[in-house]
């Protein structure tokens, strides 16, 4: 399959026109607001080869007025390799200076003209992904004429007064070239086409349509291309295994051809000559090629052909015959399978908003196509990809009318043009969407018509779309062709194949296949493959050797047996490593006093009473009347029951004791004051490990079984209650590599301080979630956290509420306590490397 050819430079045949209804046109006023470039399309940078190396620098800029107006661009060095482009452009009038692998001072951006001519002048550098270019707009104050000149470090651009603008309007209605786009990145200039009034297109004087100029090809005449050796063609031809860029030539004698980096390849033709019709991209990203493009230009050695590829790959170049040079690259045999999967990938089917999911599929889906052929979904129902694809429609359905903004994905990138026509030729207008889309558009003698339209910045395939539907049409892509036709005639045709397509299904013989499992089950696997079988074959099962039987033509045979290999793989293993960490802290803290004393009236102390009875009175509290001496508060001392106040602090750790006393002994009073504090951590660190394969549960228990009586109806029986910390984890590993678990951790304890019939109470602690966990990564789960705090107050009765003094008959206990349960769960994905270790 050959691309198209632009037109070659040269005199425009003319041809008759006339107005509709006969009347002879006497004037058509043709106002070109915008060109496409004839000589350069975004790829400058696409020949990376050894000229790359030496970027140089656009440092100053200078308009110089005269009978020429020249406008200067200083270099840094000698633009050696460097390729200098130029073209025209309208609305306004300008003139374009392309220089590749050349960079911008900061101080050179814009310049005012001078003289007659130019307006102004303005630089920009970008960098369009296969190098650096910079851009330098002349605005023109008229149209002129211009030539442009290298002279070491200098770059002059001579302009002298004239039409330099071209009417593309006029060749599309006569059958003429039409105007490239200029697809330089960073330009925002759209392409706009005016024709006021009626029009038509006249047939010329043998009744046809009138043909263009000759193309740049093997059909040339000699006589219109220069004397010398020189480029005369630039095809690219996909095949089977191999895709092949054929190099037409004129009087060459030798060539070169180098790989200067994985992804370039240069054809060097010292000393030839490149018309400027072949000066430009050849587009190959819609094939499944390893080509992405292909660019002719001229360098100061000769010509130069720079083969841009996806990925690096092995490239044969050979001669056939004097004035062919083919080069043959590669075809990876990835790119193959997905080229067979496209060419099966089915009939046509209208473009909408439900087929764009399948280009934003999983990089871990398969598309499975006929014959079992494989591929990934993207390549598989990508629109307008592999020679042979039918699968992408334009125009049809509503798919012009569909709102990006919402949401349904659907998106035109196709350059932005406007459209003023009345009654134009739909032909004309295909002719004219051809150049502008670099595709190849081949509509039949049932697609006729006129078209009126207005459109302003609008994308060229949501146009081409617009007009389709206006007409009723729709169209096929295999490649870089598209094809036109009335939409009844696509479905005709869809349903034709259909019914050929199954008329030839069930013309086709049975084969038997047995198919082994190593991990799946074959029942499960045979329920996948039932709305795979047709109607005339079979899926048996031989449950004994894990088999599936199938009885089907070679195609389903190969389907099926592919998706068996998809589905039949080794369930993955996880390992699982739980770190079980309980923590519990308490505190407490207690204050009290105690209170004893003794009153003893009786003539021992010399404070008897005097009366017969009683003679004497003693009161007692914790002191015992010893002679010699008076003990309180000591060993020896008796039971705590005779004190008068007794709140002094559980399990005291410090204590004061006062003693008051009188000489003679009648009144003594003692007290003491005690106070205790315990401060307790505590943290018990399990960790187990468990390995389970994938959707299937794991379970760690650590405890204890506590037995009890039971009785009933049959007599006693011992039972048990689990008291245990339990881990049950469920994982499932994700096609991303992640593994989603299913927790669920309890911590059951014995809990003597609460009894039943002897039987112990059980504290229960449970957490229970799903997580998401990247391969070797650690979660952690908590939440299972209690505190108890407790005050308790002992005091006496009436002095404690006395105002300060109360204190003294008061006694105060503070406790708190905290535990906590904290899981952490580290997953891993068990490889088989890890297995076998």
């Amino acid at each position: 399959m050959s691309m198209p050819q632009a037109a070659a430079a040269g005199p425009r045949p003319s041809t008759p026109r006339s107005l509709l209804g006969g009347h002879k046109m006497k004037s058509v006023e043709r106002k070109i607001r915008g060109l496409f470039a004839l000589g350069l399309a975004a790829g400058l940078a696409l020949a990376a080869g050894p000229a790359r190396a030496q970027q140089v620098q656009v440092q100053a800029m200078q308009v110089v007025p005269g009978d020429t107006t020249q406008v200067v661009l200083t270099l840094d060095r000698v633009a050696a390799g460097s390729a200098v482009s130029s073209f025209t452009m309208s609305d306004p009038d300008r003139v374009i200076v392309d220089i590749a692998d050349a960079s911008l001072a900061d101080a050179v951006t814009t310049i005012e003209g001078a003289g007659d001519l130019v307006d102004r002048v303005e630089a920009e550098s970008f960098d369009d992904g296969q190098g650096l270019i910079t851009r330098v707009r002349i605005y023109l104050k008229q149209g002129a004429e211009h030539r442009v000149v290298t002279e070491g470090g200098v770059v002059r651009i001579e302009l002298t007064p004239g039409s330099g603008n071209v009417d593309p309007m006029a060749d599309a209605l006569a059958g003429g070239a039409l105007p490239q786009a200029d697809s330089g990145a960073g330009s925002s200039d759209v392409a706009n086409f005016t024709v006021p009034g009626q029009y038509t297109q006249a047939p010329d004087s043998a009744g046809g349509v009138p043909s263009g100029p000759c193309l740049s090809g093997s059909g040339c005449s000699e006589d219109q291309l220069p004397p010398g050796p020189r480029v005369r063609s630039l095809d690219f031809n996909q095949l089977a295994d191999v895709s092949r860029i054929i190099i037409g030539t004129h009087a060459t004698k030798n060539y070169t051809a180098s790989q200067p980096s994985d992804n370039l390849i240069v054809v060097d033709l010292p000393g030839a000559y490149v018309p400027k019709s072949l000066q430009r991209v050849i587009d190959t990203s819609q094939f499944y090629s390893p080509v992405r493009s292909v660019r002719a230009y001229p360098t100061r050695s000769g010509a130069r052909v720079a083969i841009n590829l996806r990925t690096n790959t092995q490239y044969t170049v050979h001669e056939a015959g004097d004035n062919q040079i083919f080069v043959d690259v590669a075809v990876p045999a990835s790119m193959q399978q997905q080229a067979e999967a496209g060419q099966l990938g089915g009939d046509v089917a209208p473009a909408g908003p439900a087929d764009q999911g399948l280009k934003s599929a999983y990089a871990s889906e398969v598309y499975i196509g006929a014959g079992g052929a494989t591929a990934a979904p993207q390549s598989a129902f990508n629109q307008g990809v592999g020679i042979g694809d039918p699968s992408s429609v334009l125009g049809m359905s509503t798919g012009f009318m569909v709102d990006q903004s919402a949401g349904t994905g659907m998106t035109y990138t196709g350059r932005k043009i406007s459209l003023d026509f009345v009654n134009a030729d739909i032909h004309s207008i295909f002719r004219l969407i051809s150049s502008v889309s670099r595709l190849n558009i081949v509509a039949g003698d049932d697609v006729k018509g006129l078209v009126t339209v207005r459109m302003e910045d609008v994308p060229w395939d949501q146009a081409f779309a617009a007009i389709l539907q206006a007409k009723g049409l729709g169209s096929q892509r295999y490649g870089n062709i598209v094809r036109v036709a009335p939409l009844e005639t696509l479905k005709a045709e869809q349903q034709a194949r259909l019914e050929a397509k199954r008329a030839t299904e069930e013309l086709k013989d049975l084969n038997m296949m047995v198919i082994p499992l190593n991990y799946a089950d074959a029942n499960e696997v045979k329920i996948q493959m039932q709305t795979m079988v047709s109607p005339k074959g079979s899926v048996d099962v031989d449950e004994r050797t894990n088999q599936i039987v199938v009885r089907e033509t070679d195609d389903r045979l190969a389907q099926i047996r592919e998706l068996v290999r998809q589905l039949d793989l080794s369930t993955p293993q996880v390992l699982i490593e739980a770190r079980v960490v309980e923590a519990s802290s308490n505190f407490s803290r207690s204050l009290g006093i105690q209170w004893g004393g003794s009153f003893d009236a009786s003539a021992a102390t010399g404070y008897s009473t005097g009366l017969l009875f009683p003679n004497s009175i003693r009161a007692n509290g914790g002191v015992d009347s010893v002679q010699g001496g008076e003990v309180f508060f000591t060993e020896s001392a008796a039971s705590t029951d005779t004190l008068l106040v007794d709140l002094g602090a559980s399990s005291a750790t410090s204590a004061i004791n006062l003693n008051l006393g009188s000489i003679p002994g009648l009144l003594d009073l003692d007290a003491r004051l005690s106070a205790a504090e315990t401060d307790g951590f505590a943290k018990v660190i399990s960790a187990p490990r468990i390995t389970t394969v994938d959707n299937e549960e794991a379970r760690i228990s650590q405890g204890q079984r506590i037995p009890y009586l039971s009785t009933s109806a049959g007599g006693t029986q011992v039972q048990f209650i689990v008291a245990a910390l339990e881990l049950n984890v469920t994982p499932h590993v994700t096609s991303d590599g992640k593994i989603f678990l299913d927790v669920e951790v309890t911590n059951n304890r014995a809990d003597f301080s609460v009894t039943v019939q002897g039987q112990p109470a059980i504290q229960i602690k449970e957490a229970q979630t799903e997580v998401l966990v990247p391969d070797g990564d650690t979660t952690v789960i908590g939440g299972v956290f209690s505190t108890e705090e407790a005050e308790s107050y002992s005091r006496t009765p009436g002095l404690a509420k006395i105002p300060l003094l109360g204190y003294l008959f008061r006694n105060s206990s503070k406790s708190m306590t905290r535990n906590e349960l904290l899981v952490f769960l580290t997953p891993h994905i068990v490889t088989q490397a890890e297995e076998l270790d």
